[in-house]
């Protein structure tokens, strides 16, 4: 073989090499590609049912008297009689007699004022008569006008004695009122601070009672729960709206009241800022209830509320930071979907959305990076709530 036949093959053997490794660098490069694409991540997911626009308004509060009274002396003296039932959790009856205090010397004020008004009457029926008298002689030319002047003055000053002797029989009259305590209203006994035999003074601090007939919560309401509430007292032609307040773990009462939520404060919380509404409920301090109501004690307020809007049921989990969810495209796409949350119970929440939501997929599972339009992979079924959700 020749000196060119040898140069022939050693061309053409590197020519297969290089073509060989060129391919060889193809293969690597897509497979490197290959090794960069990221598979669709796997996902669970639930369909959204429509649900009942229907939900409940929950607000903590704190059960308290709607009126609490100081009692408080009004007039000096010893404490002659304490009524028995003046002790912590005592019950009283209105109009109920808490306390007497010695009534001796007003007995006697009384008396000289009856008195005194009796004199000032004569005095002031004298100077009557005195002036008809001078002013008669006056017409007749018979008494000088500085006489009837004088008459006159004297008419004016007994008419000022009755008038002030009055005025000292009403003031002698209220202190031997005062000398006698009474409950103004149906009241249970918070704290007292007197005894048979004590000696009090006007201001002096005697009692602590409140009114059994109704206590009250004041709880605090978010700007959407303020909305609903306000909308219900419309379409109820501005009258109070059914409540509901029940013990929670924190309560000492076990006793759920029924009351009607009565206004809004015009005003709102500084510090939350937050609108306030008062809820009432009678009689919850009566007798039935004692030992299983008690003031100071926190509650719940929950006040049902029929919506006039569309309210889809989903998962908790779905709702990604209390205002959006995901849902799942038929092209396996993600689609953010802002939503209102109404109320959760448990794992379930109710929302409002202006997208309809009915029979959507939403994504449940929490990825590390959520995008609009990132591709997802289904589980084989949709995961389905249980009863308690």
């Amino acid at each position: 073989m020749g000196p060119a036949v040898v140069v022939g093959l050693l061309v053409l053997a590197g020519g297969l090499g290089l073509a060989m490794n060129g391919e060889d660098s193809v293969a690597l490069s897509n497979s490197k590609i290959a090794e960069q694409v990221v598979p669709a991540p796997y996902v669970d997911y639930a369909l959204v049912s429509s649900a009942a626009p229907r939900i409940t308004i929950r607000a903590p509060g704190r059960l308290q008297p709607r009126n609490v009274l100081d009692i408080v002396g009004e007039v000096s003296g010893k404490v002659t009689y304490v009524n028995p039932a003046l002790e912590l959790g005592g019950q009283l009856k209105a109009g109920e007699v808490l306390l007497r205090i010695n009534a001796t010397l007003y007995d006697a004020a009384l008396m000289q004022a009856k008195a005194a008004v009796q004199n000032a009457k004569a005095q002031q029926q004298l100077a009557e008569s005195d002036y008809r008298r001078i002013q008669g002689l006056a017409e007749r030319g018979n008494a000088s006008v500085a006489t009837r002047d004088r008459a006159e003055a004297n008419l004016e000053g007994a008419r000022a004695g009755s008038l002030q002797a009055k005025a000292q029989l009403i003031s002698a009259q209220e202190n031997l009122d005062r000398t006698v305590i009474r409950a103004p209203f149906p009241a249970a006994v918070l704290a007292e601070n007197v005894t048979l035999g004590t000696y009090v003074s006007p201001g002096q601090s005697l009692a602590r009672i409140f009114d059994v007939r109704a206590g009250e919560i004041v709880a605090s309401l978010t700007q959407r729960e303020s909305t609903l509430i306000a909308a219900a007292f419309d379409a109820n032609g501005g009258k109070e709206i059914a409540v509901t307040a029940k013990s929670t773990s924190g309560s000492v009462g076990l006793q759920n009241l029924i009351g009607v939520v009565k206004q809004f404060s015009p005003a709102i919380d500084q510090k939350s800022r937050t609108a306030t509404i008062l809820a009432v409920f009678p009689d919850v301090f009566a007798g039935d209830n004692t030992g299983r109501v008690f003031a100071g004690d926190f509650m719940t307020l929950e006040i049902d509320m029929i919506l006039d809007e569309l309210v889809w049921k989903l998962p908790f989990e779905a709702v990604r930071k209390n205002a959006y969810v995901w849902t799942v495209g038929r092209d396996d796409q993600l689609r953010k979907v802002p939503v209102q949350v109404l109320e959760r119970v448990g794992s379930r929440a109710l929302v409002t959305s202006d997208t309809d939501l009915t029979g959507k997929r939403i994504l449940l599972t929490l990825l590390s990076e959520e995008n609009e339009d990132m591709s997802v992979r289904l589980a084989a079924k949709p995961l389905h709530m249980t009863r308690d959700q």
